[in-house]
């Protein structure tokens, strides 16, 4: 039992890494009231904590790869857990906005160079290459956890401490994780040569093109309305710190159930999980903009297994679709993730300002919609699931 788990331990130690960054990243969203309320700025500029990080983390996921091939892997995740103690730290300390600015820049590479380098990891990594799917779906489960124990015990810290001691346990948890990481991550290399030249793969095959357009406005549409979650449960369901705190939990929970859920997709079904988190998505946003609190709780529930589901499933879907160029093909994918979480914090904030917080949900359902009609028509095509589609 003992050596099975061992083989699994690098495996887990990547998802605590998951777990730690992505907390790192999103934390602002469930206390961008508390810290707007204490640097008097108004809330969508604080959204600058949230895209800033992704705009760096764009390009550092274009970068990491080649500039760092030659690297093992272990030094690598060692590097970006520093440089997320550092981050943090800098957060933690400062009052100049500036400053903070800057320490979130920095997280953005950290951000950027694991979320490239994770997944394709995964195949160094994993015990047995028959389960690469689970492997995979254990790294995104780290990152789910974030809403599920990152941002409700951020936001109830803040609630009793101050948001900035939120960044403080975080640099403290980051430094447990970087004894284990020298302890059980063991030294890997890439096996696939890393060409610039191949970099276009995800989008220059007729099988991911469709996919991975699709899925990039799904990430858009879901980062415009979820950056601004928290400035929705208090304007327009007047709702406390801690059950904010509670609905994002709930959010979280789902989520875990749906990395579960798509964890058993096999290469001729994804598609289908896929395209049933598109119909959940819409249905969550759905039931949120009929402004009843009974059913808020439902569609957080929804929401959450949408996104659950979604975030596996896609990983899995270009494991399977492109498994001999992965380390090529997953750096653009991660560079675009993060600007389209860039540019939807970025939209919900201009929307937040110029039409109040009802027209960043809308939008967000519109877009959703748009997507799963989309992809109903045109993605299910191109995998070998017209059946599916039919």
């Amino acid at each position: 039992m003992w050596i099975q788990f061992k083989q699994w331990l690098p495996i887990l130690s990547i998802s605590l890494t998951a777990f730690l960054l992505v907390t790192s990243e999103l934390i602002p969203i469930g206390i961008l009231n508390q810290i707007s309320a204490d640097l008097a700025i108004p809330p969508s500029q604080i959204g600058l904590m949230i895209s800033i990080p992704s705009l760096m983390a764009a390009v550092s996921a274009i970068l990491f790869p080649f500039i760092f091939k030659k690297f093992n892997r272990q030094f690598i995740f060692i590097s970006l857990t520093v440089i997320m103690i550092i981050s943090n730290l800098l957060v933690y300390v400062s009052h100049d906005y500036p400053i903070i600015l800057f320490g979130r820049l920095i997280i953005g590479i950290a951000i950027g160079g694991f979320a490239t380098l994770s997944i394709t990891s995964c195949r160094l990594y994993t015990p047995d290459i028959n389960h690469i799917a689970t492997a995979i779906s254990i790294v995104i489960i780290g990152m789910t956890l974030a809403t599920v124990l990152g941002l409700p015990f951020g936001i109830w810290i803040s609630h009793v401490l101050g948001w900035r001691q939120i960044f403080l346990i975080i640099s403290l948890l980051s430094l447990v994780l970087l004894i284990i990481q020298l302890k059980f991550l063991p030294q890997r290399y890439a096996t696939e040569v890393i060409s610039f030249n191949n970099i276009l793969i995800l989008i220059s095959n007729s099988q991911t093109r469709i996919h991975i357009y699709i899925a990039l406005l799904i990430f858009l549409a879901h980062f415009i309305c979820y950056s601004y979650i928290s400035v929705l449960f208090e304007r327009v369901f007047s709702l406390t710190t801690q059950m904010t705190a509670l609905l994002l939990c709930i959010f979280g929970v789902s989520s875990i159930l749906g990395n579960f859920a798509a964890s058993r997709s096999k290469q001729n079904n994804v598609d289908r999980y896929l395209v049933s988190s598109f119909f959940i998505f819409c249905l969550s946003l759905g039931l949120i903009l009929s402004h009843l609190t009974l059913l808020l709780y439902m569609a957080c529930v929804l929401w959450g297994l949408a996104f659950g589901v979604f975030s596996s499933a896609i990983n899995i879907f270009i494991t399977y679709q492109i498994p001999k160029h992965i380390e090529n093909g997953m750096p653009l994918f991660i560079a675009l993730i993060q600007l389209t979480i860039m540019f939807g914090s970025f939209s919900g904030g201009f929307l937040l300002n110029q039409f109040g917080i009802n027209s960043v949900f809308i939008s967000s359902f519109v877009l959703f919609t748009l997507c799963t009609f989309c992809f109903v028509l045109y993605g299910l095509k191109t995998t070998g699931l017209r059946e599916f589609s039919k």
